[in-house]
């Protein structure tokens, strides 16, 4: 009994964090300060991610006619 007990447990450990790392961040940039979003609109292309000062990275990004894109 306590063995299943135990293994019961596991799987719920396992599986509750297997979700929370799937959950979707979309509400990210409408958390952002509203000063900082100003001339930004949320859609279904929003993405965001946070950097320092100085940090560098390298992106891929398909850009569609008819939209208008603002990398800042």
């Amino acid at each position: 009994m306590k063995k299943l007990l135990i293994v019961l447990l596991s799987i719920v450990f396992v599986g509750g964090s297997n979700v929370l790392a799937q959950m979707d961040c979309y509400q990210f940039v409408k958390s952002c300060k509203s000063g900082k979003r100003e001339g930004f609109l949320y859609n279904g292309q929003s993405k965001s991610g946070m950097f320092d000062s100085g940090d560098t990275t390298e992106i891929t990004m398909i850009a569609y006619k008819g939209m208008d894109y603002k990398i800042t």
